[in-house]
């Protein structure tokens, strides 16, 4: 797991990952997780009815935000990136190529989180898939906010962008 900055001190990170469900119905899957026993760390989850949701604390302070709801469909491979950028406090979610945009449940697709969120630097080990149905073919983890044309054309970089 790569070092964090402080996210008190504008620091970010961006989590990149390719993936697939088999079931988007259960309850809240955990994709990866860094959490300590203190809680501080970072979790990746799957919410019931297709919905990425990124957590993270400091031990004391969190942030969370979920994906638009409904867009991450079982049998299908999806390319996610959650971008978590310290400066303004803001989550954002790029969803195969796509912004999110609050669909239906929101009036907008970005979320802020606590300015008072610093260090969520945990286990040094990342658990891969402790609670997942589904699988992870990809996996990145940037030690800053990517911006969303990097996002997105990390997106279009992947095989399956490729052959449509």
């Amino acid at each position: 797991m790569p070092k964090l900055a402080s996210l008190a001190k504008n620091g970010g990170f961006s989590i990149d990952l390719k993936i697939k469900l088999e079931d988007n119905q259960k309850a809240s899957q955990i994709l990866l997780d860094s959490r300590d026993a203190d809680g501080r760390g970072l979790s990746v989850g799957v919410d019931k009815g297709g919905a990425l949701n990124v957590y993270f604390s400091d031990g004391k302070h969190d942030g969370r935000w979920a994906s638009d709801q409904g867009l991450l469909k079982a049998g299908q491979t999806h390319h996610v990136t959650a971008i978590v950028d310290g400066g303004p406090n803001i989550i954002t979610f790029i969803v195969d190529g796509k912004l999110c945009n609050g669909g239906e449940q929101r009036i907008r697709g970005w979320g802020r989180f606590n300015p008072k969120v610093g260090d969520i630097n945990g286990a040094s080990k990342l658990k891969l898939s402790p609670s997942y149905d589904g699988k992870i073919h990809s996996l990145r983890i940037y030690d800053r906010y990517l911006r969303t044309s990097e996002a997105v054309a990390n997106y279009q970089a992947s095989s399956d962008a490729a052959s449509e």
